[in-house]
């Protein structure tokens, strides 16, 4: 198994970002199987991978979300409903006094089992974690057979914490993140310095987007 480590900063160019390494290999490879962990999740990360699979296509996808502290949008689950093939299971660890909190992202070929990279690090799901933060990401490439059976059987480890969420979860879900957003938003008041913030950003083009128009079902004018 052959490790190298990717550091990105808040001052890293646009081509040495994460997503443009995604992108890069995602394309190179014609990957079009995804396995994804996440502690948090934002609409406008689901939407910067899934865009990486336009050109050719995703067969099969896995998702696992993190609940915890309701931070992951709500928007994230209609989202990945409407993308065909997709899996989706949800993770919590509160009620235990503690947190889901991994980062794995995988990938493969349906017709090349055997051609396969992956990626573990400090990483969410989120525009900014991928194209943005400071964030240490280590990349996995498969030397041997036993280097896939411990991908998978770290996979399947991830996997088998989460579960399906039904309808009556993610409904309370929604209610319980727009209680807490309303908490986060206070503090962020109490200890936001000035900063100017610019008006004129395009919708989905940052993490403060939390609905995929393209699945919304209400417009309030």
């Amino acid at each position: 198994m052959h490790t190298k480590i990717l550091i990105q900063n808040a001052n890293s160019h646009i081509n040495d970002c994460l997503h443009s390494l995604l992108k890069e290999k995602i394309h190179l490879e014609k990957f079009d199987v995804a396995r994804i962990a996440a502690a948090y999740a934002t609409v406008s990360g689901v939407l910067s991978l899934l865009d990486i699979f336009e050109e050719h296509g995703l067969k099969k996808s896995y998702w696992l979300i993190g609940l915890d502290d309701a931070i992951s949008h709500p928007g994230v689950f209609d989202r990945l409903n409407n993308v065909e093939n997709a899996e989706v299971r949800v993770a919590s660890f509160e009620q235990a006094n503690a947190r889901f909190h991994p980062k794995f992202l995988s990938f493969q070929c349906d017709t090349n089992p055997t051609a396969q990279w992956s990626l573990i690090g400090s990483a969410n799901l989120t525009r900014n974690a991928l194209m943005k933060n400071a964030e240490a990401t280590s990349i996995i490439e498969l030397e041997i057979e036993d280097d896939k059976t411990e991908i998978f059987d770290a996979w399947s480890t991830l996997w088998g914490m989460g579960h399906s969420p039904l309808d009556e979860e993610l409904v309370a879900y929604k209610l319980r993140y727009k209680k807490s957003k309303l908490y986060r938003e206070k503090i962020l008041k109490i200890n936001a310095k000035s900063r100017k913030k610019d008006k004129q950003k395009e919708i989905l083009l940052n993490d403060d987007a939390e609905i995929d128009p393209s699945v919304a079902n209400t417009c309030w004018i």
